[in-house]
């Protein structure tokens, strides 16, 4: 795409509406609550941290009526602006990276976090230059210390290590494991 048809595809953009989360009809065929809701049900998000992080979702800018006035607002735009990417900290794989998406004009975020602001006003996992949400730190903590484990090969990944076992359980492995150590070896 040249410039002028970026231009007018931002156009189309802007003068979409969204509906608010309320008038959003729900899918036929969902038969259950929705994330959002799910999420706060089992108490995955800290409301204590989402009170100090509410924003109030932003318009995109507007553009100019001319290619000079564009490219002249663009220009001020990228001065002011020079990060390309969406300032919102994603899952990625429990490691919390930056999202790859580049952000809306004059706006901070992509167009599925901006939608996340619109729709619940924070983001799940924060900004990348911010904090960490306290439940989201903890559940990045533990990913992060399951995947060490599986890529070490300790005890804790190997297959059937999730087994519910008893204290009693661990204390025979134990002591069969330092009686094996102190036993006397046979000389042949």
């Amino acid at each position: 795409l040249n410039f002028l048809e970026q231009l007018q595809d931002c156009r189309r953009k802007q003068k979409k509406v969204e509906p608010s989360p309320s008038e959003e009809p729900r899918k036929e065929d969902s038969k259950g609550p929705s994330k959002v809701s799910l999420k706060r049900r089992s108490k995955m998000e800290d409301p204590v941290w989402i009170r100090a992080n509410w924003e109030v979702a932003k318009e995109p800018t507007a553009k100019g009526t001319t290619l000079e006035e564009a490219e002249r607002l663009l220009e001020e735009r990228e001065a002011a602006e020079p990060d390309f990417f969406c300032m919102a900290r994603i899952w990625a794989g429990g490691w919390g990276g930056q999202c790859r998406l580049p952000h809306l004009p004059g706006i901070e975020y992509c167009e599925a976090h901006q939608a996340q602001v619109k729709r619940q006003r924070y983001l799940t996992h924060g900004r990348m230059d911010g904090e960490i949400p306290p439940k989201k730190k903890k559940e990045f903590e533990v990913t992060q210390q399951r995947l060490r484990a599986r890529s070490s090969g300790s005890e804790a990944a190997q297959p059937g290590a999730c087994k519910n076992r008893g204290l009693l359980d661990l204390l025979r492995k134990e002591t069969a494991e330092v009686k094996a150590e102190k036993a006397p070896q046979k000389k042949g």
